[in-house]
């Protein structure tokens, strides 16, 4: 958790003028943390500043700080958490990127840091079959525990946010605006959904109108929290298509819906397969791209369930092969019971028997 004075310095910094993702970066690399940027000499400051448009005087505001204890106060009034990127519970993904947010506002709850995350995006004008099949697939993904990441744009956006909630799973909206201005207005309620089994997140300040310049910036939030991009139609210049090559560029996959090949709708998509991204006509297709991840998520949750002798056998196999006597002998229980238990194990896929009777975790 965050301390109330490094949350106000960070919230500060923030609000300065010219203080991008790169900027605070670079300034923290060349002074410290927070509480060292605002003690720097300017002499110092000035010698150093290279390659950042911040001022001196816009730092040394004597307003900056009550401003951010303004905006501290704005997030509590509408129940929203600010997250720095220096908090545990900032998306690790995300912390990856060439420019992370200095900070997230964040409305709802942020998955576990252990969930696969998806991001399925396209056009705002889309069609009957796009949206058709990005609720479907967005459902079927929500199923099996991957977390659908959008960013709230009516047409394939909220189809693949009413899919992930239809599929009884979590989904997080990306905004290109403050929470507290929330656009487009026709979504209001399904933001409402969104914050009962997911987030609303944004890097911009509670009560700012989105603006849009904001938008293809927010892509790289929408991309950045996920370990794969699903674009389900894009003309030939779209937001959806800047987020696809934000993905490459973040080491990310990229998978593309096929649509008709005289449709405008689907001129990106098709561009984007024609390029080597993944085809997708179901759900399975992401899954099985992902299975790794996703087998590991399914791995945690059953370990969870584990019983008490189910554990301990399962933690006798940390150092690696370990041969049926010995476990017997470090288990303390017969030889019946603990291959009743070693079964259990195996068919849950948590460990592997090998040849002469050894046992190892999968």
């Amino acid at each position: 958790m965050t301390s109330t004075n490094k949350l106000r310095e960070i919230v500060a910094l923030s609000l300065v003028k010219n203080m991008g993702p790169v900027s605070y970066k670079k300034l923290a690399d060349r002074f410290g943390g927070e509480g060292s940027i605002f003690s720097v000499r300017k002499d110092n400051f000035e010698s150093q500043k290279k390659g950042i448009r911040v001022l001196w005087e816009d730092l040394k505001a004597a307003d900056l700080l009550p401003r951010a204890d303004e905006e501290i106060e704005k997030a509590l009034k509408h129940q929203i958490d600010i997250i720095p990127i220096f908090d545990e519970r900032y998306p690790a993904l995300l912390r990856e990127i060439h420019d992370p947010p200095i900070l997230l506002y964040v409305k709802g709850s942020l998955p576990p840091a252990e969930s696969v995350n998806v991001a399925v995006v396209g056009s705002r004008v889309a069609s009957l079959y796009g949206r058709r099949m990005a609720s479907q697939i967005s459902s079927d993904l929500a199923g099996a525990g991957v977390v659908v990441v959008s960013g709230l744009a009516l047409g394939i956006d909220t189809a693949a946010h009413e899919g992930a909630l239809a599929g009884k799973g979590c989904t997080i909206a990306v905004l290109g605006g403050g929470i507290a201005k929330l656009y487009p207005k026709e979504n209001k309620r399904l933001a409402e959904k969104i914050c009962e089994n997911g987030a609303l997140v944004s890097e911009y300040p509670v009560e700012m109108s989105p603006d849009p310049g904001c938008f293809p910036v927010r892509n790289r939030i929408i991309s950045g929290l996920s370990s794969a991009v699903f674009v389900v139609e894009a003309k030939e210049k779209s937001g959806a298509l800047i987020t696809a090559d934000l993905a490459l560029e973040q080491g990310r996959g990229v998978f593309a819906l096929p649509g008709n090949a005289d449709s405008s709708k689907s001129f990106g998509t098709n561009s984007l397969l024609k390029q080597g991204a993944c085809l997708v006509m179901s759900a399975q297709d992401i899954l099985s791209d992902l299975g790794l991840l996703v087998s590991r998520r399914a791995k945690s949750s059953q370990r969870a369930a584990l019983s008490a002798e189910e554990e301990k056998l399962f933690s006798l196999l940390d150092s690696g092969p370990v041969q049926l006597e010995e476990v017997v002998e470090g288990a303390g229980i017969s030889l019946q019971k603990t291959v009743t238990v070693l079964s259990a194990l195996q068919m849950k896929g948590l460990i592997k028997e090998s040849p002469g009777k050894y046992f190892q975790k999968a």
